[in-house]
């Protein structure tokens, strides 16, 4: 069965995983700018040596358009670095972003199971709590029918004694009891009926 601790744990999981989502995104953002402002500014100057290159003389010319050539190669690899820089806080934060969902889903199908297996302890409490009054009945049945009798009598108060100390049937008419007696506590009980301890709750109620 899965605690509130546990469910408590996985959500926290799942919005801390969301804000480092977020986080990814902005920085992907902000690189991917800083990456187009340096690929403009690469373009313009690679742009002004190509003016500098027209109006020098031929010799000057050639060595400016040689120059502007490198610059423009290099704006243009630094464009593309800078586009690389932008797609990986991108992958990234779509990871982060899928194993949040994944954690979230995870979250929500535990504590469905844990309500499933809230109701499937408040059945199986019910059906005890049947069947011990049915045994008590048949018992106090049986004894009524043995008054008449009195060598039967002992008999029937041995088969009785027997009976109820039965392990198993004892463990369950015990944790019938513990439920009706608290029904009221602020936090979950244990699988014997009795308040689980670990919750700040049920100490402030009830002790150690």
């Amino acid at each position: 069965m899965v605690s509130v601790f546990q469910v408590n744990a996985q959500s926290a999981n799942t919005e801390k995983a969301s804000k480092e989502a977020k986080e990814l995104k902005k920085e992907a953002k902000k690189a991917g700018e800083k990456g187009k402002s340096e690929a403009q500014k690469g373009k313009k100057k690679a742009k002004k040596a190509v003016d500098d290159a027209t109006n020098a003389p031929k010799s000057e010319a050639e060595k400016e358009a040689k120059k502007a050539e490198r610059a423009a190669k290099k704006a243009e690899k630094d464009a593309k670095k800078a586009e690389k820089a932008t797609e990986e806080p991108k992958n990234e934060a779509e990871k982060a972003a899928k194993k949040a969902e994944k954690a979230e889903r995870k979250a929500k199908k535990d504590a469905e199971k844990a309500q499933n297996d809230a109701k499937d302890g408040v059945e199986e409490a019910k059906k005890a709590g049947k069947k011990a009054k049915e045994n008590h009945a048949d018992r106090a049945s049986e004894k009524g029918k043995a008054m008449g009798n009195p060598g039967n009598v002992k008999d029937v108060e041995n088969k009785t004694a027997s009976s109820v100390k039965s392990a198993g049937e004892k463990a369950e008419v015990e944790k019938v009891k513990n439920e009706r007696k608290f029904k009221n506590a602020p936090a979950p009980l244990k699988k014997d009926g009795t308040p689980d301890m670990r919750y700040k709750a049920n100490k402030e109620k009830y002790g150690n």
